[in-house]
């Protein structure tokens, strides 16, 4: 028994809604705000969307080399030369700064 042709619309949908995601959107570079919750040190992005998103932060912030902090406000935007810090578990990432983070949208 085949299944019906709207389940079949529906499962194609949801996956088309779904790869097309803009999760992890780098959205700039922020000054740290007070009300940010640490996760970890050492990690990715992918890492930090996930710990982030885990916890239904709408942003992930990785600052300070690698340290991974979740936020629903990133802070003060600022100039993108100030997160010039390349994330050790991935080189082509950017880690922000001192006291700085490069802020990624979880899309929670």
């Amino acid at each position: 028994m085949e299944p019906p042709s709207s389940v079949l619309v529906a499962v194609i949908f949801f996956y088309i809604n779904y790869a097309a995601t803009d999760r992890g959107d780098y959205i700039g570079c922020y000054k740290f705000k007070e009300d940010v919750l640490n996760t970890h040190t050492g990690q990715s992005v992918d890492v930090c969307l996930s710990a982030c998103e885990q916890v239904y932060y709408k942003y992930a912030l990785i600052g300070n080399e690698s340290t991974c902090f979740c936020g629903n406000d990133p802070g003060f935007k600022i100039g993108l030369d100030s997160c010039d810090t390349p994330c050790p578990k991935n080189e082509t990432q950017k880690c922000g700064g001192d006291n700085v983070a490069s802020v990624y949208d979880t899309e929670v």
